[in-house]
């Protein structure tokens, strides 16, 4: 046991110091937007445990209308639980807009500081260490982390902020399990559902950590496209005849530089999906026979089973991809990292 817990702690270490830093760039954002934000997501994860229970109330009163159809007034049973419940989800699509504005927002702001923050350091760097190749790496990392073709560290932020509303969701589908069908089963779902979570989140952390590993060879790719694609040296290029060369050594670099990273890639994402699809296909089957057996004998009303299949759903979906943050904060810190190494690079 001690040479996994050898190699799990400083993976746990690793992502603290990650989400410590995504927090300590918040107040960036300024206080008014981040409060907005924060009660923005909260909403929005709030909202679907409130569909869930309107439209379950309103399916279990479904026999009452049923009965009073003749007299013409079923409308008096379902209508409050329909319109309550449409007008969460309406709520909750016209809210989804705005928490892609305030996200950008965010972003934008915190991304400012950062490169006022380095500017400020590299200007104050002598020019003795700029012509070291390890800074010239840390510090083309930290520029090119603001030219958006890779997440930012205002992304990383905007990212953590939107996790609140799906969390939000997880944490009102267990607490519906555990109140309507049973606490161990609400446990056992929840759990499947970090546990798949927390999985795909550290094959990615693997990922960034090859990423990162692979600095000088992008380093060189990227001097050899501005070389090309530039006006510096495009007379002298064309003069000396080196325009085939120059593709040539491009191509040879950027496979070196590739070919690694997807082989990684492959091995990292590969082998664990298949696992934690077991993991949550174990669980979620669990879950599933044991409301079906509770359904049939008869031990749940038609308010419990309806709330109940609702719930299950949502921590079966949580192991999935979550595009406005799981490259974002998993990411976004490659810029930042990038600043505070060479800050004490530059000290």
């Amino acid at each position: 046991m001690a040479p996994q817990f050898s190699r799990i702690l400083p993976a746990v270490r690793r992502r603290s110091a990650r989400w410590l830093s995504i927090i300590r760039l918040l107040p960036l954002a300024g206080g008014p937007l981040l409060c907005a934000a924060l009660l923005l997501n909260t909403l929005i994860g709030l909202l679907p445990t409130a569909f869930i229970v309107l439209t379950s109330v309103m399916l279990s009163r479904l026999p009452e209308a049923a009965a009073i159809t003749e007299t013409g007034r079923p409308w008096s049973v379902l209508g409050p639980a329909l319109a309550l419940a449409v007008t969460a989800f309406v709520l909750q699509q016209l809210l989804a807009p705005f928490q892609t504005a305030l996200g950008e927002v965010v972003s934008r702001r915190i991304d400012g500081a950062c490169i006022q923050r380095l500017m400020t350091a590299s200007l104050a760097t002598p020019l003795s260490v700029l012509e070291r190749s390890d800074v010239l790496d840390t510090l083309n990392d930290a520029r090119t982390g603001f030219d958006r073709a890779l997440p930012t560290p205002g992304d990383a932020a905007a990212g953590a902020l939107a996790l609140i509303a799906r969390y939000g969701q997880l944490a009102g589908a267990v607490v519906l399990l555990g109140v309507v069908l049973d606490p161990l089963i609400a446990l056992l779902v929840g759990v499947v559902a970090l546990v798949i979570r927390f999985g795909q989140r550290g094959s990615l952390g693997r990922f960034a950590a090859l990423w990162g590993s692979l600095a000088p060879a992008r380093r060189k790719v990227t001097y050899l496209r501005e070389l090309a694609s530039g006006t510096s040296a495009a007379k002298e290029i064309r003069v000396l005849g080196l325009l085939s060369w120059l593709r040539d050594r491009h191509t040879t670099d950027t496979r070196g530089y590739l070919d690694p990273l997807w082989a990684g890639r492959r091995r990292i994402l590969g082998p664990p999906f298949v696992g934690y699809a077991l993991v949550g296909l174990v669980g979620g089957g669990i879950a599933l026979v044991f409301l079906a057996r509770t359904a049939a004998g008869g031990e749940l009303s038609l308010l419990a089973l309806s709330l109940s299949i609702q719930a299950i759903l949502i921590p079966m979906r949580f192991g999935v991809f979550f595009p406005e943050s799981d490259v974002q904060t998993q990411y976004g810190l490659q810029a930042y990292d990038a600043i505070r190494s060479f800050e004490k690079a530059a000290q």
